[in-house]
């Protein structure tokens, strides 16, 4: 019944390498020949095997055969939503999947940012071996750090008053000096406790260097996290990795979920179209044209973007639960009114 000439070219999303994917590198073509002279009719492609308005059709129709024995079986109207929903429910499985991890992952940035800008505040450990660490210990020499630190360290650690007259030299000097100095106390401290326990226990500690860092081994899993959330390259790489996974969950699960609703609409006109060509005369007698128009243009166009923002609304809850956590271990009750403030 279709006369018109239909697309021949390859689809380039047809076959196309996992990274391509990925990285939606299988549209470059496309937008380097849409800059160049623009795109027309005979730029279309074939469209791909599950796209099909047939093969959606089929899968939709025997969906809801199957709604209709268990509508007659209970004694109720059947639900076309009943029926889209075990239609699809494999790729809505996993677009849920891929937005629940995208709000998480938002939800844990702000947590390892705030981390790591804690570790340019404080020293991390004794025995670190960063850079920002090793000033802050006074384990480092002045001329092993970068310009920018510098001016981090002498802010964080010039007081008011007349200090600001000294130089620079002299405030880094002195910053050094102070964290040599509560270095030393520290040690002394656990000199003192190793020789009173090496009186009960026998064990005597072995004295290390105190001017070279040392890196402490790491026994269990426990020691290695919490080694891993006090260094401040582990926290960097961190959050560039959950940055850029966030932004592939976030894409992919848009473009999937938009096509499963294009795919429901798509379904969804083949149902009508097949349900026309059934009618008899007199039933297409009664039913005006404009009806079966109104339905194939505008109300089975909603699904394309009813269904972007459906899963958010499962996820959201999950998502305030996780975020008011957080911060209720940071201000207690406080939390809940806001959490609670914003709900209302």
């Amino acid at each position: 019944m279709d006369h018109s000439r239909k697309p021949d070219k390859k689809n380039p999303r047809k076959g196309a390498f996992v990274l391509s994917q990925l990285l939606f590198g299988w549209l470059l073509p496309v937008f380097f020949k849409g800059c160049r002279r623009g795109l027309d009719k005979d730029d279309l492609t074939k469209c791909l095997k599950k796209d099909k308005s047939e093969d959606l059709g089929d899968r939709l129709e025997q969906q809801w055969d199957k709604e209709l024995s268990r509508a007659r079986s209970k004694n109720r109207e059947p639900r076309l939503r009943t029926a889209l929903f075990w239609t699809f429910i494999d790729q809505c499985i996993f677009d849920g999947f891929l937005v629940f991890l995208f709000v998480l992952i938002k939800s844990i940035l702000p947590l390892v940012l705030a981390q790591l800008l804690i570790q340019f505040q404080l020293p991390v450990s004794p025995n670190a071996t960063h850079v920002a660490a090793l000033a802050f210990n006074g384990t480092a020499p002045s001329t092993e750090l970068p310009d920018v630190l510098l001016t981090t360290i002498n802010f964080l650690n010039e007081p008011n008053g007349d200090e600001r007259n000294e130089t620079a030299v002299d405030r880094v000097r002195r910053s050094i000096e102070s964290g040599k100095r509560n270095q030393l106390e520290k040690n002394d401290w656990r000199d003192d406790a190793d020789y009173s326990n090496s009186k009960d226990d026998g064990y005597v500690d072995l004295i290390e260097d105190e001017e070279e860092p040392t890196v402490r081994r790491l026994s269990s899993a426990a020691d290695y996290i919490s080694y891993v959330w006090n260094d401040a390259y582990w926290l960097a790489g961190i959050l560039v990795a959950l940055t850029l996974l966030s932004c592939f969950c976030s894409h992919h699960s848009d473009l999937r979920q938009r096509l499963v609703g294009a795919r429901m609409r798509i379904a969804c006109c083949s149902m009508i179209y097949r349900k026309t060509l059934r009618m008899s005369k007199k039933a297409a007698g009664q039913t005006p044209a404009g009806y079966l128009i109104n339905l194939l243009s505008n109300d089975v166009s909603r699904l394309d973007y009813g269904f972007i923002f459906l899963h958010y609304v499962w996820v959201l809850p999950f998502q305030a639960i996780f975020t008011c956590y957080l911060i209720w271990r940071q201000v207690q009750w406080a939390a809940v009114v806001g959490v609670v403030g914003l709900l209302l």
